[in-house]
């Protein structure tokens, strides 16, 4: 298990949430479990995510899929997501 932090820019937060929300499953599917959602305080439309992937094989799989690609797309994502990936100790 590895812990995942996403950050990107949206156009609007609101329509980059409601396509979030109703993503849940293919990121369910994926083996992602997301536990944290947060929007900067100088900028509401710069989101992070917070989560645990079973691998970063598996988080690879999931962030290079053309469907994750179009989605990210289509509800208004306009930065590159800036993505770490980490081990607990």
């Amino acid at each position: 298990m590895v812990t995942v932090i996403l950050t990107h820019e949206v156009k609007n937060f609101s329509e980059w949430k409601a396509g979030y929300d109703e993503d849940e499953a293919r990121r369910q599917q994926a083996g992602l479990k997301m536990s944290g959602l947060y929007r900067a305080v100088d900028n509401p439309n710069v989101v992070t995510v917070i989560g645990e992937a079973a691998s970063v094989e598996a988080l690879n799989e999931f962030m290079s899929s053309p469907e994750l690609k179009a989605t990210m797309e289509a509800l208004g994502v306009i930065s590159a997501p800036e993505v770490k990936v980490l081990n607990k100790i």
